[in-house]
């Protein structure tokens, strides 16, 4: 079972415009696949963290002394609020492709408009 929810391992650059929404998506999976395991304590948390991440994402938590200190540095870097204007230049300068059906379009303009305010 636990090889199924095994997510992968987690690659982002702190400054990258979809890394937030790559790190909640990770986050997710990740928390899931812990909760399958049995019997783990903080210190075997923070050990199968590292296993899952990239090395220039521990850079961010090679200094951490527990799990949920690691979570909450990762959530710091990655989960940073979107900035309202970009998200809006975004949304207004969204075209609608030449293979795109309208159904696909809206829900892309959706997506884009989530981050606006």
């Amino acid at each position: 079972m636990e090889k199924c929810l095994r997510p992968e391992r987690f690659v982002a650059e702190a400054n990258a415009p979809y890394s937030r929404k790559k790190w909640k998506y990770w986050k997710y999976t990740f928390t899931k696949y812990l909760a399958k395991l049995p019997n783990i304590t903080d210190s075997d948390k923070l050990d199968i963290l590292c296993n899952f991440v990239d090395e220039s994402v521990f850079a961010h938590i090679s200094e951490s002394g527990s799990y949920e200190n690691a979570m909450e540095i990762l959530q710091q870097v990655y989960a940073k609020t979107p900035n309202e204007t970009f998200a809006r230049h975004l949304l207004h300068s969204c075209k609608q492709q030449v293979d795109e059906f309208v159904d696909e379009y809206l829900q892309r303009l959706k997506v884009l408009s989530r981050d606006c305010n």
